[in-house]
């Protein structure tokens, strides 16, 4: 059994990091991309080496669709 909650609140901290310097963007496109390519990498970081449980990958899945 694994503990994500570290890695989720890694990614939240990444996400608002990002989020509130670009702000004067104004844009979703820009935060979406910007999610995507940075924030994304911390979630699913060697997640291929793990057999994570059904509700893991939804609590991680969550975790993606608050923010958009």
């Amino acid at each position: 059994m694994c503990d994500f909650q570290h890695v989720k609140a890694k990614f939240y901290r990444t996400f608002n990091c990002i989020y509130a310097h670009s702000k004067a963007a104004n844009s979703e496109l820009v935060c979406v991309e910007l999610m995507r390519t940075c924030c994304l990498d911390v979630l699913l970081y060697a997640i291929e080496a793990l057999w994570p449980r059904q509700s893991d990958v939804r609590s991680l899945h969550n975790c993606i669709n608050t923010q958009l």
